[in-house]
C-alpha cells in the first residue's frame, strides 16, 4: 500500500478517526479518574464513557421523536 493510498483513506474517513480518538481519550480519562477515586471496579465507568459517547454520535434530532415515543410507552 502506498503512502499517497493511506492518505487518501485517512481523508475519507476522518469522522470515524475523530470519533476514534474522542472515546480513545475519553475511555483513557475515565479509566484514571476511576483509579484515583478507587472505584471498585473502574471498568463500568469506562464502559458508560464508551456507551455515551457512541450514543452521541448518531443521535441528533432524528432520534429525538423515537426516544420521546419510548420513555412515554413505559
Amino acid at each position: 500500500m502506498t503512502l499517497q493510498r493511506i492518505a487518501d483513506w485517512l481523508t475519507a474517513h476522518s469522522g470515524q478517526r475523530r470519533l476514534a480518538v474522542r472515546t480513545t481519550v475519553g475511555a483513557l480519562t475515565t479509566f484514571a479518574l476511576a483509579h484515583l477515586l478507587r472505584l471498585p471496579q473502574p471498568y463500568w465507568a469506562v464502559l458508560t464513557s464508551v456507551i455515551v459517547m457512541q450514543a452521541s454520535v448518531g443521535g441528533g434530532a432524528g432520534a429525538q421523536p423515537r426516544l420521546l415515543t419510548g420513555t412515554a410507552a413505559r
